[in-house]
């Protein structure tokens, strides 16, 4: 049973496992480089992230989806929804924490779970679709 529940799901278990893996090496390189490198935080934070996303698209097109047609036009579109993820964040903490009052760090956590999901369809339906598919 369980191993047919994971050969249904196994895009969606991987795309998570794999995230955890990204979101580790964004927050462990802003740490490093925020509090021992001691450069700022927008950098350190923009070199995490995108240290993140390389390894996430990596690892998605390599392990998870196997794909190896139009690289580079499915790590724009990869990048592009990582943007998407984003700004949904930056949106999230702008309306709890900036007009409601939540603490940011909560209201940042607390995002990866919707971020997370919009993302994963998002790149299963444009990024990593086959090439004879339709998008959305």
């Amino acid at each position: 049973m369980l191993s047919h529940l994971y050969q249904k799901h196994q895009n969606f278990v991987k795309y998570a496992a794999i995230g955890v893996l990204n979101t580790a090496v964004d927050k462990g390189l802003f740490l490093v480089l925020f509090n021992i490198a001691h450069l700022n935080e927008y950098l350190s934070s923009f070199i995490g992230l995108n240290a993140g996303i390389l390894l996430s698209f990596t690892l998605n097109t390599l392990y998870n989806y196997k794909t190896n047609d139009n690289i580079a036009t499915r790590f724009i579109q990869f990048y592009a929804i990582n943007l998407v993820g984003i700004a949904i964040t930056l949106g999230l903490i702008y309306i709890f924490s900036g007009q409601v009052g939540i603490s940011a760090n909560i209201v940042n956590i607390a995002a990866v779970i919707p971020v997370f999901f919009v993302m994963f369809l998002l790149n299963r339906r444009i990024t990593f679709r086959k090439s004879d598919e339709t998008a959305l």
